[in-house]
């Protein structure tokens, strides 16, 4: 499998692509945001959760980021749009986008 490959779980894409569809029909998230996770769902590799290599960041991950230049430590949970929070680091799947 090529390492720079897009993947997401099975269980990730049923639940993102709905929501692009109910974000879309509502206007609540910028449509330009949503037409970029559109494309990287489409060119994602869906695998069931069971296969997912074990570095993949998945939806509710956890993950510790290091700053190279102070070796600070700050952690990140990915959420769906609806339950990002800034306060709790709690970063949404849109925000790359």
């Amino acid at each position: 499998m090529n390492q720079h490959a897009l993947l997401i779980s099975s269980v990730d894409y049923d639940r993102l692509d709905p929501l692009l569809r109910d974000s879309v029909a509502s206007g609540r998230i910028p449509r330009d945001r949503l037409c970029a996770l559109r494309a990287k769902l489409q060119q994602a590799q869906v695998l069931p959760p069971s296969e997912m290599p074990h570095d993949v960041i998945t939806m509710n991950s956890t993950v510790r980021l290091r700053d190279l230049d102070t070796e600070d430590v700050e952690t990140y949970s990915l959420a769906y749009p609806g339950f990002a929070d800034g306060l709790k680091n709690r970063v949404s799947v849109l925000a790359g986008c």
